[in-house]
């Protein structure tokens, strides 16, 4: 299984290769002719099994740890937030 990031970097990849081959001009004017067609009929299906296919892939992906630093005063009685991570203790076991 991929991870999320390997297949951002592959789509990236990807869309680099063809910025390179196909010229911009006919890019530009498929995802002209794409964003006027998605909600005709025969379309409109397949548009929202697309985005729905996003959201779902974008739900699964992970939020990101984060730690906050507390704020700190420094000799002048100005707030600053310390540069410093403390590791976070781990419970103890009981034995």
């Amino acid at each position: 299984m991929l991870l999320v990031t390997n297949e951002v970097a592959l789509i990236l990849l990807a869309s680099a290769t063809i910025l390179l081959i196909v010229p911009f001009k006919y890019i530009l004017s498929f995802l002209i002719f794409d964003w006027f067609t998605r909600e005709l009929e025969f379309r409109r299906e397949m548009v929202l099994r697309f985005m729905r296919l996003l959201k779902d892939r974008w739900e699964t992906v992970p939020a990101a740890p984060v730690v906050v630093l507390p704020f700190e005063n420094d000799q002048n009685g100005l707030m600053h937030q310390s540069t410093e991570t403390k590791e976070l203790e781990a419970p103890k076991k009981l034995e």
